[in-house]
């Protein structure tokens, strides 16, 4: 389920740049500040809420190049076994109250061979789960700075704990 998963230290101003991006007053949460795929790079509209034709292009210069090294380091996407891209992308920030509704798989392609979530501003638990194969919910010790690289349809979930928290997330594909 989970692939690997490596250590990046996001700059306080990519950070920010995530917070103002996807910091979004939604009624639907009662107000609270939530956002996640519906402003994602490539998202398809999905409901009148969604801003569509959104490509962030700032999201994608920020992690291309930390992708690319993280993927290499651990021998994944090799060069010359395929041409690869990202897929959606996007940014998840939540207050202490804030949770996703249940286990989410973010998987939207047959072509996407790894999911990845970073924990870009974790001061405490990150409050995220992965449900198993076998229906166990599992919630990985990974750390402030955490890039997680984990099987595409995985099921995940976002607790609510006591701290704020910045997290990016995405898709990885095989175009060839």
């Amino acid at each position: 389920m989970i692939y690997f998963s490596d250590v990046y230290e996001s700059s306080p101003e990519d950070i920010q740049y995530v917070k103002d991006t996807y910091t979004v007053p939604t009624a639907e949460w009662g107000g609270k500040y939530f956002s996640f795929q519906n402003y994602a790079v490539g998202h398809r509209e999905r409901s009148s809420k969604t801003i569509t034709n959104f490509t962030d292009t700032t999201l994608v210069k920020i992690y291309k190049p930390i992708l690319n090294s993280v993927m290499r380091k651990h021998n994944f996407c090799q060069p010359g076994t395929g041409l690869y891209g990202l897929h959606d992308m996007w940014g998840e920030v939540y207050d202490d109250e804030i949770q996703t509704v249940g286990m989410s798989r973010q998987q939207t392609s047959p072509k996407v061979i790894a999911s990845w979530v970073h924990l870009m501003d974790v001061p405490g638990e990150s409050g995220l789960s992965f449900l198993s194969e076998d229906g166990q919910t599992l919630c990985p010790e990974h750390q402030n700075n955490s890039i997680i690289f984990f099987a595409p349809g995985t099921q995940r979930c976002v607790d609510a704990v006591d701290s704020n928290r910045v997290f990016a997330a995405g898709n990885i594909l095989k175009l060839m």
